[in-house]
């Protein structure tokens, strides 16, 4: 009975080296997605300055000719 619980201890421990490199290799590529996620964020957040702005002029451009 020793023999099989440490048999079956063995391929645990197989399984676990495994799970452990697919783990590091998935913790890799989320890295890198995030590094990607945060370029496309800070684009975002440029752009949407840029259109406030633009809609801050509009509405100023409207309200002196509202008023001209």
């Amino acid at each position: 009975m020793t023999k099989e619980i440490l048999e079956r201890l063995t391929e645990i421990e197989k399984h676990l080296a495994v799970y452990n490199q697919q783990l590091e290799y998935h913790i890799k590529r989320t890295d890198l997605l995030e590094a990607k996620v945060n370029h496309v964020d800070k684009h975002v957040t440029m752009v949407n300055g840029v259109i406030k702005f633009l809609l801050g002029i509009g509405a100023l451009a409207g309200f002196i000719k509202l008023f001209l």
